[in-house]
């Protein structure tokens, strides 16, 4: 639907609203960047029906002084701080409502196709590389963009190209560290923001090596490529302090002290910061909170993983990212390091998920849930899963289906993910013309509960403190589905707006309560910033769980995922417990702290790791039977 030239009324506007909804991206569009102050004026006014009261389009939040002009300001998250438009959808609304300022309110962004032709994406922030000669130590930068072929890269190098288009190198210098770099679909995941492209090739037809240092020839044709995991060397390890590399906030953490290396050794083990790699914070905190599930960790550790590769899943990534995630497991638990680059894991996921493969900030939760659903689907000893027909209740007892259910999901699924962080939800369905009730058990990994809206808080949380309870009434309350997320009633044979309601059925071992902070409407989203208060031991869900089984449900915190800040400039950090301690980790930074009370709250918790008391120490081996567990983490000690 191609928008009117200008909007003279509201239903004018409102077909402008679902251009925006359903403009299909193609590559080589533009879409222009417009600030969220400005569009929800615009969609407020929209929905009110009122359009006489809309000022010109005006991007100063989110827009400043840069290179030769005006620039987004870095780490803006899209629709939080500013929406994306098709352009055509834009010059109708820069001629009804005109622009404050041209030259900064006209944000013009190109949609590309990534590197690894897997996704189309709207390209918002401008890709500049730092680059050197081996024969200059002036460092420069070049603008690209994640469409780009090798040969094009090669060609950006305009004053090189001319002297050397063949037999030209490149290196990466990361902190001192050069190391080839193949020009093909990992450029730009093997750099990062800080690291500078040595460029080199031969002169007057002498062979070089890196810097201009004469070498013999090589009888080898390729380079050495980058380790799996860059090490930094271990430093002595000091009080925390916020990192200077990423944008860290003052948080409600307890207090910070210095670490305590092990006896006989550098550093105790699992106590290793992770290095930023450009706005990677959500990646580090997730990563840390996964290091200290003891059971997981020494799964990886004993190298069990690796017989149960499955190079084959389709839904895999032939073993790739569990052999990355292995590798980094025992950097970081070697007690040699203060801080590891997890540069091979972040290469990996990027490969398989674009979203993650740049350097804008993401969602510690989404990536979490991307590496385990990756992990479980690498090391799934299920090679050849069979069909398994969806059944419906009928009217049979709960266990019955449940655990038919359960059986199912076992025959197509079998890893160590699925042992200890797989459960299992009841939903409950009922059409609200015919009352069919349809019931059905579905697997969780995550419990991603709500915080309530200020209009339902009840009379502690109105003080803007939220029990964890309240979230855990919401997650199981019955609601209405809405109008665009209608159930097909398989009785009346067609979509209802039915009701529904989520019970607890079976939890598992190590428990991810997924704090809603971010809400999403149809246009924007916002954090809820309240405080919550969550128990760090003896959390008891034994009665909210309605399997009759008489298994008891009482957990102790491991581990939180911290975001402060807003939604596009905050910074993620982790707290983890390791041993009978809590260590506070914030991206290279990891120092023990103060021992959490009984009951904590804060405003910045979004993931708790919680592990169930009296669970099966041993580590699954993917047939129930494990193997030992020699981890310093006698996590039933604080109960």
């Amino acid at each position: 639907m191609k928008p009117a030239a200008r909007l003279e009324t509201v239903e004018q506007a409102e077909d402008l609203l679902k251009t925006v909804e359903n403009h299909p991206l193609k590559s080589g569009e533009i879409w222009n960047a417009i600030g969220m102050t400005w569009w929800k004026q615009f969609v407020n006014a929209v929905e009110q029906k009122d359009l006489s009261k809309i000022g010109a389009i005006d991007n100063a939040d989110i827009m400043e002084k840069g290179r030769g002009g005006y620039v987004m300001r870095p780490n803006l998250a899209e629709r939080g701080e500013y929406t994306l438009v098709p352009e055509p959808v834009f010059k109708t609304l820069r001629e009804t409502y005109g622009v404050v300022m041209s030259e900064r309110d006209v944000v013009r962004c190109t949609v590309v196709q990534n590197f690894l032709k897997q996704d189309l994406h709207v390209e918002v922030y401008p890709i500049y590389l730092k680059w050197r000669t081996a024969y200059d130590p002036e460092v420069r930068e070049i603008k690209v963009q994640s469409s780009m072929s090798a040969d094009d890269f090669v060609a950006g190098f305009k004053d090189l190209a001319a002297k050397a288009r063949e037999g030209i190198q490149f290196y990466v210098d990361h902190e001192g560290e050069k190391k080839y770099i193949q020009i093909d679909a990992d450029l730009f995941l093997n750099i990062s923001r800080d690291d500078v492209i040595v460029v080199e090739w031969n002169r007057n037809n002498s062979p070089k090596s890196l810097f201009g240092s004469p070498q013999k020839e090589p009888e080898t044709s390729s380079p050495p490529k980058l380790p799996n995991t860059a090490i930094i060397k271990p430093i002595p390890l000091k009080p925390t302090t916020r990192s200077s590399g990423s944008s860290a906030m003052e948080s409600d953490d307890e207090g910070a002290g210095s670490g305590s290396p092990s006896p006989g050794k550098g550093y105790k083990l699992g106590v290793c910061g992770l290095q930023n790699l450009g706005n990677t914070c959500f990646m580090n905190s997730a990563l840390q909170c996964l290091s200290n599930v003891p059971e997981i960790t020494q799964y990886f550790l004993s190298d069990e993983y690796k017989k149960h590769l499955n190079t084959t899943n389709k839904l895999g990534m032939q073993g790739q990212l569990a052999m990355a995630y292995g590798g980094l497991i025992h950097q970081m638990w070697s007690g040699e390091n203060y801080s590891v680059v997890p540069r091979q894991l972040k290469n990996v996921i990027g490969r398989f998920e674009p979203r993650f493969s740049g350097y804008q900030q993401q969602d510690s939760q989404e990536l979490l849930a991307f590496l385990l659903d990756g992990l479980h689907e690498d090391l799934n000893k299920i090679i050849k899963k069979p069909y398994i027909e969806d059944k419906d209740a009928n009217g049979r007892p709960d266990s019955v289906v449940a655990a038919e259910a359960w059986e199912d999901y076992l025959k197509r699924n079998d890893s160590v993910i699925v042992d200890y962080t797989h459960g299992q939800l009841k939903s409950t369905v009922v059409c609200p013309d015919c009352s069919k009730v349809s019931i059905k058990f579905d697997p969780f990994c995550f419990l991603s509960v709500p915080l309530p809206s200020r209009d339902k808080m009840t009379l502690r949380s109105r003080e803007n403190i939220v029990d964890i309870s309240e979230c855990f009434d919401l997650f199981t309350k019955e609601e209405q589905l809405g109008e665009h997320d209608l159930w097909y009633c398989p009785q009346c044979k067609e979509h209802r707006q039915a009701s529904k309601k989520l019970d607890l059925w079976k939890l598992p071992d190590i428990l991810i309560v997924h704090l809603k902070r971010f809400q999403y409407t149809r246009w924007y989203r916002d954090k809820i910033d309240s405080y919550v208060e969550f128990p760090v031991r003896g959390l008891d869900l034994t009665d909210r769980v309605i399997d009759q089984s008489g298994k008891s449900y009482v957990y102790d915190l491991i581990a939180i995922s911290n975001h402060s800040g807003g939604l596009g400039g905050g910074h993620y950090t982790a707290i983890g417990l390791n041993g009978s301690t809590w260590y506070n980790f914030n991206d290279s930074y990891a120092s023990d702290i103060q021992d959490l009370p009984n009951v904590k709250s804060s405003r910045e918790a979004y993931m708790l790791m919680y592990r169930r008391r009296n669970m099966n120490s041993d580590v699954s081996n993917g047939n129930g039977n494990g193997v030992a567990m020699d981890l310093d983490t006698s996590m039933d000690s604080n109960q």
